[in-house]
């Protein structure tokens, strides 16, 4: 059975005044999962059962497009730079010791 039904059917059970504990077991759940989906619904009454993604709504530490983009074009000019100079690695070529 699907997650939104199987979440919808443990409140509905609940509404008719059955023990949450009798509902969480009969369905393979545990205890903080029925009180979960409970408070979802008591607080948002309409989609309280739909899963919500648990992506971040932002990345604060997550490096900026423009450095990305720079990043990246500098190691395809190195891996370009390997091509045409095989031998060429950081010691040889920026006189590295």
């Amino acid at each position: 059975m699907e997650d939104k039904r199987v979440r919808e059917i443990a409140i509905l059970r609940y509404e008719k005044g059955e023990k949450p504990k009798k509902i969480y077991t009969d369905l393979g759940k545990s205890k903080s999962w029925f009180f979960k989906w409970h408070k979802r619904y008591k607080l948002e009454k309409s989609r309280w059962s739909e899963s919500k993604s648990k992506r971040p709504r932002s990345s604060p530490n997550r490096t900026a497009k423009d450095t990305q983009d720079l990043l990246i074009d500098t190691r395809l000019a190195l891996v370009n730079i390997r091509k045409i100079h095989p031998s060429c690695g950081v010691r040889i070529c920026y006189g590295h010791h």
